[in-house]
């Protein structure tokens, strides 16, 4: 019997995947120039010195996707991970204060909502820009770019990860990372000229790093967009979890997601080799482990509260593994929240906002501006639980008086606090909660902080292959 190869749908959003046309090398992507010139010089540059592919040049088990159809559930859960952006400070009051945590989170949120009314799904399941968004106003026209570029990113990675048969992990935002950093973090930087955090720090689960950086914006515009974006990556230093040894990165991704009035959004994913002729003076970049998972789990728990509208001092009793609720702002979504997440809440929140209290006040008064106690009161101003004369600050002021070295400092203080011990006991309760959710079950989704999003099958673009015509959105 004669065997007949099945054509791919040709279905959902377009993607395309560049790497260096000559094998092993890093093409230096042009310095930016203005005008017309900056974009045909980009045009050129990748013209010459990229070829498209369909395989992961690292570990290419499976093939990349042509297309994706995103289903809602995902353009959810991207921007749930993606956080705020490189302007958003995490600072002690922040962490300590809930109530303006949550308010930001809630904006957040709200601001989904906004790109959401912009986008339609056609006949061919394909993500597109309504009609009425080239009369917008160009401040949030950008507000809304930026926004679908970083859910970009985040799909790009999954896909990316998937076709290397790896498993993301975890997904580091800027303002979760940045906070997370050992020792100096003024000292890190990745271009000259540039001086400037890249959006996402993503490993695998088996120990790889990836670095993403998202870009949005006219399809016409992409190519200048994405020079920009890999010259703003240059000379990545390695990257590991504080105590580990740090590695290169695996691969060092631009990501550059169109938007354009009446058009379908395409993503086009750029991947130079990382660099390997670093100074072997370079300061890695090292992350504490459980400051990262403790602040992802506040993220979760403030995501949480905020899509199903639950107030800050409830506690939603029960005996289950899941606190489940439907979401007030999307319907036809279920949210769930480890039950024993809203037990550790409030510690936590202490615990790593005088942690970040720590970390903000050695940078201030390294700079000569204050004295470390004078910066740490400042940054816990309003904080009782935390303020002078309680064991955990009398044992950080002994921490900084014994040592100099401010990575050893912050290992300390996060030791003394019990940060790892309560990031552990995080880990064990997503671990747990994650045995009752099924990777095939395409109605659900998890973030990487441990929140829990379902909706109702016939709400998905997976269910309506064969619709005609536009449908409506969850």
């Amino acid at each position: 019997m004669k065997k007949t190869l099945l054509k791919p749908l040709n279905k959902g959003n377009a993607l395309r995947y560049y790497v260096p046309a000559a094998k092993n090398t890093k093409p230096a992507p042009p310095v930016p120039t203005t005008g017309a010139k900056k974009t045909v010089k980009a045009f050129q540059f990748f013209k010459t010195k990229f070829k498209e592919v369909r395989r992961s040049p690292f570990g290419p088990m499976f093939p990349l996707p042509a297309r994706k159809v995103v289903r809602d559930i995902e353009v959810i859960q991207a921007a749930l991970e993606c956080g705020y952006g490189k302007r958003v400070d995490w600072t002690a009051m922040l962490v300590l204060n809930s109530k303006e945590a949550q308010e930001l989170t809630n904006y957040l949120v709200a601001r989904l909502g906004m790109l959401l009314a912009c986008i339609r799904v056609d006949g061919k399941d394909a993500r597109a820009l309504r009609e009425f968004y080239k009369k917008m106003e160009s401040s949030e026209k950008t507000a809304i770019s930026f926004l679908a570029g970083s859910i970009g990113a985040y799909i790009a990675a999954r896909l990316w990860l998937k076709a290397a048969g790896e498993r993301m992990e975890a997904f580091l935002h800027v303002g979760i990372y940045t906070k997370s950093i050992a020792g100096n973090a003024s000292l890190v930087s990745y271009f000259s000229a540039a001086n400037k955090w890249p959006d996402y720090l993503v490993k695998s689960a088996s120990g790889q790093w990836h670095v993403f950086e998202s870009k949005g914006g006219a399809k016409r515009s992409r190519w200048q967009r994405l020079a920009e974006g890999l010259h703003q990556l240059q000379g990545m230093p390695h990257i590991g979890w504080a105590g580990q040894p740090a590695v290169p990165a695996t691969s060092v991704v631009c990501v550059h997601t169109s938007v354009d009035a009446g058009k379908d959004m395409q993503l086009t994913v750029v991947d130079p080799p990382p660099d390997d002729n670093l100074p072997s003076e370079r300061q890695p970049l090292e992350i504490i482990a459980p400051v990262a998972t403790l602040m992802k789990f506040l993220e979760a728990v403030q995501q949480f509260r905020s899509l199903t509208d639950t107030a800050l001092d409830s506690q939603v009793d029960g005996s289950d593994v899941w606190v489940e609720q439907d979401s007030r702002q999307f319907q036809g979504v279920r949210v769930g929240l480890p039950r024993k997440f809203l037990v550790y809440e409030e510690k936590i929140r202490v615990q790593l906002g005088l942690f970040i209290a720590v970390r903000d006040a050695l940078e201030a008064e390294d700079s000569g501006s204050e004295r470390f106690n004078v910066a740490l009161d400042r940054r816990l101003s309003g904080a009782v639980k935390v303020s002078r004369g309680t064991p955990e600050r009398d044992n950080v002021e002994a921490l900084v008086l014994l040592s100099r070295d401010r990575a050893a400092i912050l290992d300390s203080v996060c030791n003394m606090l019990g940060l790892d011990r309560l990031a552990e006991d995080v880990r064990e309760i997503v671990k747990e909660a994650a045995e009752t959710y099924f990777e095939d079950d395409e109605n659900a989704v998890l973030t990487t902080g441990g929140l829990r999003l379902q909706s109702a099958g016939w709400r998905d673009s997976s269910r309506e292959l064969d619709q005609k015509g536009e449908r409506p959105r969850a």
